[in-house]
């Protein structure tokens, strides 16, 4: 039921409640980027017990690549893990998958 409720949050399914959410708890990130804080409410708190489990078992759609980042969103099409294992670049941090794509 929790890992349900975290889905919804990730897929937009109930905006109002995903506008409020986000603005309490994770205003500056996405919800698989979001931590615990520092006075999480009870239900906050089970929610993101799912998290982990909805960020093993969910894939990030490209489109055209500006709003997936390289290191912090899972985008690759892996089984196990959809995050890049490579080592991180801090002068590279923020790229995304555009960067990595051509037109051709």
């Amino acid at each position: 039921m929790l890992a349900k409720q975290a889905w919804r949050l990730v897929n937009k399914c109930n905006p109002v409640v995903r506008a409020l959410m986000k603005a309490i708890y994770y205003p500056h990130s996405e919800f698989l980027n979001a931590t615990i804080g520092i006075n999480p409410s009870y239900i906050w708190r089970s929610i993101m017990e799912a998290q982990e489990v909805i960020r093993q078992g969910s894939r990030k759609r490209i489109g055209d690549g500006h709003g997936t980042l390289v290191w912090q969103d899972p985008w690759l099409p892996c089984e196990h893990n959809g995050f890049m294992t490579t080592e991180r670049n801090p002068q590279l941090e923020h790229v995304t998958v555009a960067n990595l794509m051509t037109e051709d």
